[in-house]
């Protein structure tokens, strides 16, 4: 892919690539004669209609052959002639667009990708394009579903989401910098502002000028770009820039440049053209280099190529960090994210060690480009794959800990929908320079001074594991205020980092949120102004150790499992419900028991039915002693008893004989213990209905018995009516004597003699089920 050195409005403008361009300066009046010398010779050959075809094909060979030689400003006029012939043609309308938003005519652009979207079976590229154009125009609504449309085509591509995952307002902090036009700037192009010495800076231009022949760049009738000094003065005006002199400047591209104190060395940016020879890559075409130098005091000495400069792609936009250590870059060299990367090379015994390529974290399937590094740790670097205004924005991250944290958008004014890149920060991290086309500005491309009118605050830290301490990279961590409004949310990196921006005089929670984990709360305030800009917070998340409840409930004689069993639980310590669901054909359930940890107390209510079976309401309390599933089977009784007319439901609840002082029937105290149990057995099956029988022995008379049994069988029932809902669902019933269950008889010819325990099992209470 292209990518070009000389902004002049390119989507791709950080690196120029040329074909031989020696012995003319403009292609455009080149073809145009030769168009006229072959329209000519056709004139006479052939007739009208031919000459109408053979006149479009040879436009749209020129056409094509200016389109592959990077000529889109001469190409344009044919696309147009050739899209009106044939408007669905999708190569004439598609080139037409790309020539358009090559050279930087927005408007064009946007016009004529509307159009080609319309047609089918397009490359799903268009639609980022398309949205591309929409945003720079700032038409940021549009603009969105554009690139929601590419994310769906074309979701491998990170572009789609980047773009459309910002949740950052970019025109908020319009108070946080001032920004001015810098003096010097020219009606052409100015970029690349940094300083060299006190005061003193350096910048590349293509102003014209009357020391240099000016050749012209194909791409857009531009000429080339030379490097220019000027001088600051004391009061903050600048003296007249001044164009470097030829041993610096060559007849192509020159900059952007960085001097590097420490070592007293420039590196450059230039077109592959060394010593009078113009290199080329196996495809023809010359490719961008780094070159280094030693400041000569007015100039430089010594040009050598940087070690890893290649034919094959381009490198260039180089920045040194503070203390000299490490070297940053930009390149299309293969194996890379994007069309152009950002790469970090790092000092070792005095040379430049393999380039590292910075990741997906800073680089996208787009440009990452201008790299910067400030006194303060932070990588600033521009892109247009990422989330922001339009065009190419400036970035921030943190790399002050080895690695890149969150990629952070400065917003407007900063950025502005058009490109904004190359900055540079002095030490003391107040104020700055940056480069953007903009409108409202003197030419093109136009250098800006900044300064920062708002102490800037962040809070960061990492997820941390409780247990073991390690970094939890992909916690989902949320900054809230204290009206619980989410202000921002990010993704922790591989480390566990995150940062947020933040501001003096309010309080904050931070929420971490991560899969198998109990979320991780953090309370922090900013309420007196931190006398450091960083607050350090660390989230700590607990694992979940993944517990849960298990019951497995089955007929109590056969043992097989029971399906369709209602089954509710309520936590009693909340009152809500935790289940609530009818067992499948295998007669289990099971709940996750979400939130809750090892030592933590359970307290349930289990309420199970079936229709056909006694229901029934279990309490459960326990304390979680391990990891792992419950058994609700294993500790507690879940059988369910299955019930017919005539069972007793007294020998399934294990009622003990209730008794009565002799000859006497109100209810005992230790009576009551047990018909409480058929009290709870009746409210937990609201459709009982239950015969109270009441049942004595032989001794005296059988008048006597049946009397006594009765008034016994009522006052029973009559406790149990004071205690139920729908109290006639009970009644009680005296049968004396009549129905002993075994051989003793007291009177007559059939007397039979008993022990006293078989007296004993003929006194007895009955609680029969009539109706369910």
């Amino acid at each position: 892919m292209i990518f070009h050195l000389q902004k002049k409005r390119l989507s791709h403008r950080d690196f120029s690539e040329l074909k031989d361009l020696t012995g003319f300066q403009n292609l455009s009046g080149l073809y145009n004669l030769k168009m006229k010398n072959i329209l000519l010779s056709v004139l006479i050959i052939h007739c009208t209609g031919q000459f109408s075809i053979a006149q479009t094909a040879i436009k749209a060979k020129i056409a094509d052959r200016l389109f592959s030689q990077y000529s889109y400003a001469d190409a344009i006029p044919y696309f147009m002639d050739l899209n009106s012939k044939d408007e669905t043609n999708v190569l004439y309308l598609s080139r037409l667009a790309d020539c358009y938003r090559l050279t930087g005519n927005t408007g064009m652009a946007e016009f004529c990708y509307s159009k080609l979207i319309a047609l089918d079976s397009i490359d799903p590229v268009y639609y980022y394009y398309y949205a591309q154009m929409l945003e720079e125009n700032e038409k940021y609504s549009d603009a969105r579903k554009y690139f929601i449309l590419f994310n769906e085509k074309k979701n491998s591509d990170s572009r789609g989401r980047r773009k459309t995952s910002a949740q950052q307002d970019f025109w908020k902090d319009s108070s946080s910098y001032r920004v001015t036009n810098c003096p010097f700037n020219s009606a052409e192009a100015d970029f690349g502002l940094f300083p060299y010495a006190e005061n003193a800076f350096m910048f590349t231009s293509n102003r014209y000028n009357e020391i240099s022949v000016k050749h012209t760049y194909v791409w857009n009738n531009q000429p080339f770009l030379d490097l220019y000094a000027v001088n600051k003065m004391r009061n903050d005006s600048f003296l007249t820039p001044e164009i470097m002199s030829k041993d610096v400047n060559s007849k192509y591209h020159e900059g952007p440049v960085f001097y590097e104190k420490n070592s007293n060395t420039f590196y450059l940016t230039r077109n592959n053209y060394h010593n009078g020879k113009f290199g080329k890559s196996s495809e023809g075409i010359n490719k961008l280099k780094l070159y280094r130098a030693k400041n000569s005091g007015s100039g430089w000495s010594g040009l050598e190529e940087f070690e890893f400069n290649d034919n094959e792609y381009s490198v260039g936009h180089a920045t040194v960090t503070p203390d000299g250590g490490q070297l940053y870059f930009s390149s299309d060299m293969p194996g890379g994210y994007g069309l152009t990367d950002i790469y970090v090379s790092t000092l070792e015994n005095g040379r430049w060690g393999k380039p590292v390529n910075l990741g997906p974290v800073i680089n996208s399937e787009g440009n990452e480009m201008f790299p910067f590094v400030s006194d303060d740790g932070k990588l600033y670097f521009s892109s247009d794959g990422n989330h922001g205004l339009g065009g190419l924005d400036i970035y921030i991250a943190d790399i002050s800990g080895g690695k890149a944290g969150e990629v952070k958008n400065p917003g407007y004014p900063l950025n502005s929908s058009r490109d904004d890149f190359s900055i540079y920060i002095f030490p003391d991290g107040k104020s700055g320079y940056f480069s953007s086309n903009r409108p409202g500005g003197k030419g093109d491309d136009d250098i800006y001074a900044f300064t920062i009118l708002k102490k800037q605050y962040f809070v960061s830290g990492k997820a941390l594991d409780k247990e073991t301490g390690i970094f939890l990279p992909g916690t989902k961590i949320t900054l809230t205020d204290e009206t619980k409004n989410a202000l921002q949310e990010i993704t922790s990196d591989e480390d566990g980092f995150f940062r947020f921006e933040i501001e003096p005089g309010k309080k904050y929670l931070l929420n971490g949120k991560k899969e198998n984990y109990f979320d991780g709360i953090k309370h922090f305030s900013s309420e007196t102004e931190p006398a450091e800009a960083e607050i350090k917070a660390d989230i700590v998340l607990e694992k979940d150790p993944g517990l849960s409840l298990y019951g497995l409930i089955t007929d109590r004689v056969s043992k097989t499992p029971l399906q369709d069993v209602t089954v509710v639980i309520i936590d009693n310590f909340t009152n809500n419900e935790v289940l609530s669901m009818k067992t499948p054909v295998a007669g289990d359930i099971r709940q996750p028991l979400t939130g809750k940890k090892v030592h933590d107390r359970l307290s349930y209510q289990i309420k199970i039915e079936k229709e056909g079976y006694l229901g029934k309401t279990i309490t459960y309390n326990a304390e979680i002693t391990e990891p792992g599933e419950i058994k609700l089977h294993e500790a507690l009784d879940i059988a369910m008893d299955k019930i017919e007319i005539g069972t007793d439901i007294g020998k399934i609840i294990d009622i003990k004989p209730i008794y009565f002082d002799l000859a006497k029937w109100n209810i005992r105290k230790d009576a009551t213990a047990e018909l409480d149990k058929i009290v709870k057995v009746m409210n937990e099956n609201p459709n009982m209905e239950i015969e109270l029988g009441s049942h004595t022995d032989c001794r005296s008379s059988a008048a006597s018995n049946m009397s006594l049994s009765g008034k016994r069988a009522k006052a029973s029932a009559e406790y149990i009516q004071k205690k139920i809902t729908n109290p006639s669902r009970i009644y009680g019933k005296g049968y004396g004597e009549s129905q002993p269950v075994n051989k003793c008889e007291c009177e007559g010819d059939k007397k039979v003699p008993c022990t006293e325990e078989e007296h004993q099992m003929n006194r007895r209470t009955e609680f029969k089920v009539v109706k369910m």
